[in-house]
């Protein structure tokens, strides 16, 4: 059984049609600055109203369906005491910029990480991991790395794009990011597709030939675009990471402003040579471009990883 909101519901609902679905609270975060504090204040009050409403939910559920497991994906209120509660995430040490605010975000997430009887980090546990000092060390007694987790595969079919840009998360950074690809796109001398992930935004208009416009994809076709593209553009969030490992694809990575968490694995992959990192309001996606092209031949054999097939030196 799924449970889940807003355009997870949406994804869901075409990926899995068969599957009972159950409409949870969205949780509504917004980044609006670049301060992550300030992020936090706003957003606290409907995450918490959020949480409440989902536990009463699961409460529910629960009494009618006769539940014995819950698997909570960053959910913070999704467990029951009557289940066997399983928490899902990468983030067990958040990296908030200040120390006392980074201490009271991680105490507050231990505790809440507590309420769980396991805890699930979809990344390997040793050297050779995606999510570096995010995930490691463990932080619950029974923590399990299960490994890094893509509902893509590499596809047999690949589509033909030069670039692939896939949009993600929040408003508005999500509707900034997408204006500022279009504007550079324009100009570029290649073919791009770029993937909205908004099924229900407004059709965009007057786009140039040379731009192709998907508002929402499933897995299969997002995999058949992302494997025959030369540069794929995204955010840093961890679910895309994890594409990007299993499809082996290179990519440019724009954090959000203002989400540390995708500034942090920016920065850690970037720092391994696995990857592009440009920020948003100076992107440059022709130069990213051609530093692919400069990272061929010898050089990209001998930087094969476990998780990625490309390097950039």
């Amino acid at each position: 059984m799924l449970a889940c909101s807003g355009n997870a519901a949406e994804l869901w609902r075409r990926e899995y049609p068969d599957l009972p679905l159950f409409i949870l609270p969205a949780y509504g975060i917004r980044y609006r600055w670049n301060n992550m504090y300030l992020n936090m204040l706003a957003n606290a009050p409907r995450i918490v109203v959020a949480a409440i409403g989902e536990h009463i939910r699961l409460r529910r559920l629960v009494k009618t369906h006769a539940i014995d497991v819950v698997i909570s994906d960053n959910r913070l209120g999704f467990f029951h005491p009557a289940t066997r509660n399983i928490y899902l995430t990468h983030q067990l040490h958040i990296q908030a910029q200040e120390p006392l605010g980074r201490w009271l975000v991680n105490a507050l997430h231990r505790q809440i990480i507590g309420q769980y009887d396991e805890c699930w980090v979809p990344d390997a546990e040793g050297d050779d991991n995606l999510s570096g000092a995010l995930s490691h060390p463990p932080v619950h007694p029974s923590t399990r790395y299960i490994g890094p987790l893509s509902r893509l595969a590499p596809s047999l079919t690949p589509l033909s794009f030069d670039v692939v840009a896939v949009l993600s998360g929040p408003e508005p950074q999500r509707s900034h990011l997408e204006a500022e690809i279009l504007e550079q796109a324009t100009y570029l001398e290649a073919s791009v597709l770029l993937i909205r992930g908004a099924p229900h935004a407004k059709p965009l208009v007057q786009v140039p030939a040379h731009i192709t416009v998907w508002d929402f994809a499933a897995g299969k076709q997002i995999a058949a675009a992302m494997t025959g593209a030369r540069l794929i553009v995204c955010r840093s969030g961890y679910s895309s990471i994890m594409d990007l490992a299993t499809l082996g694809r290179p990519a440019l990575f724009v954090p959000t402003p203002g989400q540390t968490e995708q500034i942090y694995l920016a920065d850690y992959l970037k720092n391994k040579n696995l990857g592009i990192v440009q920020q948003q309001g100076r992107l440059h996606v022709a130069l990213a471009l051609r530093d692919i092209e400069n990272c061929s031949g010898p050089e990209l054999k001998l930087c094969v990883t476990p998780f990625y097939s490309y390097c950039l030196q």
